[in-house]
């Protein structure tokens, strides 16, 4: 077992403070070739952050925000998909979506790499083109998922739409909803909750989304923590333990990342304007 670890929160940078131009992208790959293509690839557009370790996965993700994180499936064999799983799995990097790269098409290994809850899937030789692509994509995807997981309030005066993917959005909705304020809430939970097993929910939940179990949670969580600080007089820190966090710290670097705000700026920005 490959041991994650918490993540060491840095302070959130200060309210109005631009993001980096060129967003980071971690690869993970000991091959000195397939390093220099990445970075090839990755240059203008993303900074490269490049390790040649699984235990260097930990240490960057521990000191820097990324985009996404690219791992060589023959870089770390029979490791690959284990630390993805368990990135995924991970309630401070499971966000962040993961791309494993391998050599030959081979069904079993696809299966592998989707019960791992990788995001996609990249077979060498790859194009800059695709790779760029690749990864846009899922940043875009993650874009409308956050919009769509308002886990929106359907219209009373709407028809009910009673298919299968939507009864299935509804319910998960309102199970993570009814659990928000449980810092248990995990990929497995809400598996159990839906009598299915842990491949066959990530297998569901791709037929009606792009985005991960766990995202999909942070992403509820902060969206009520921002209705509490704007509609209540909770502290900031009953606030984050009502959404189900550990530690005011990994909420605030969470709702930075959404708001481009802290939880403080936010209350004093929605104060002023009401």
């Amino acid at each position: 077992m490959i041991a994650i670890p918490p993540v060491r929160i840095k302070p959130a940078p200060s309210a109005g403070c631009p993001p980096s131009p060129t967003p980071n992208v971690l690869a993970a790959v000991r091959n000195p070739g397939e390093q220099r293509r990445l970075a090839s690839h990755l240059k203008g557009a993303f900074s490269a952050l490049l390790v040649p370790s699984i235990p260097g996965i930990c240490r960057v993700l521990e000191m820097h925000q990324t985009e996404a994180i690219i791992i060589d499936i023959e870089s770390f064999p029979g490791e690959a998909t284990l630390i993805c799983a368990q990135l995924k799995a991970s309630p401070n990097f499971g966000h962040i979506p993961v791309i494993l790269l391998f050599s030959a098409s081979n069904a079993r290994l696809r299966i592998q790499c989707l019960d791992a809850g990788a995001d996609a899937l990249l077979e060498k030789p790859y194009s800059k083109t695709h790779l760029l692509a690749q990864i846009r994509n899922l940043d875009h995807n993650r874009a409308r998922i956050k919009e769509y997981l308002a886990l929106n309030q359907p219209d009373p005066g709407a028809v009910p739409d009673f298919t299968e993917d939507s009864i299935f959005s509804r319910r998960l909705g309102n199970l993570i909803s009814d659990n928000l304020s449980n810092p248990d809430l995990s990929v497995d939970l809400l598996a159990r909750l839906t009598n299915m097993s842990r491949p066959s929910f990530y297998r569901k939940l791709k037929t009606i989304s792009d985005a991960s179990p766990l995202e999909l949670i942070n992403t509820a969580r902060i969206k009520k923590a921002a209705e509490l600080i704007k509609n209540s007089d909770h502290t900031i820190s009953e606030v984050a333990i009502m959404v189900g966090f550990h530690s005011r710290s990994n909420f605030g670097k969470a709702f930075y990342r959404q708001f481009h705000l802290s939880p403080t700026a936010f209350r004093s920005k929605h104060s002023t304007s009401q």
